[in-house]
């Protein structure tokens, strides 16, 4: 295990069928764990994009919107079938650090189509304070993740770039 100064780095790149992805060892739970599941399956949302797949077919030029992206897993995929038709997506993912992984994802891939924003979307305008979860234990499911409950006051506003 690689470590420096007797810390474990809880980020590592895998082959998946996606293409490389960086995933958090840690993000395990058994029943959301994207990380775990990619390390051991190497997969990860294919009914998703499978399904994206057969709407889309014979639209020209399509837009995707992603929200709530996690790292990429369903992102990738449809980003690398979306360049074959000229289309783009959008995702959305407000945690910091899984945002951080999103972009280096799409960059490892050579993704030019996926556009990632560090925002949340719901049906108000406001800005939230996300709060950080410990992404270097397996004790928390990084994409089960709620913002309930955690605004900031009125007036700060966080727009969508135009």
């Amino acid at each position: 295990m690689f470590q420096v100064k007797d810390k474990v780095r809880p980020n590592v790149l895998v082959t998946t069928d996606h293409g490389p992805l960086i995933v958090n060892r840690f993000d395990n739970n058994p029943t959301t764990g994207i990380g775990g599941f990619l390390m051991k399956h190497g997969n990860n949302n294919t009914v998703e994009a499978n399904f994206t797949f057969s709407v889309l077919e014979g639209v020209e030029n399509p837009v995707i919107i992603d929200v709530g992206a996690n790292i990429g897993t369903y992102a990738t995929w449809i980003a690398r079938w979306l360049e074959n038709v000229g289309g783009k997506i959008y995702c959305f993912e407000p945690q910091r650090q899984i945002f951080q992984i999103l972009c280096g994802n799409f960059a490892i891939n050579n993704l030019f189509n996926a556009h990632a924003y560090e925002m949340a979307l719901g049906a108000e305008e406001k800005m939230v304070e996300v709060n950080e979860v410990e992404y270097a234990t397996g004790t928390n499911s990084f994409g089960a993740f709620t913002l309930a409950d955690t605004e900031l006051p009125a007036g700060r506003i966080n727009k969508l770039p135009t």
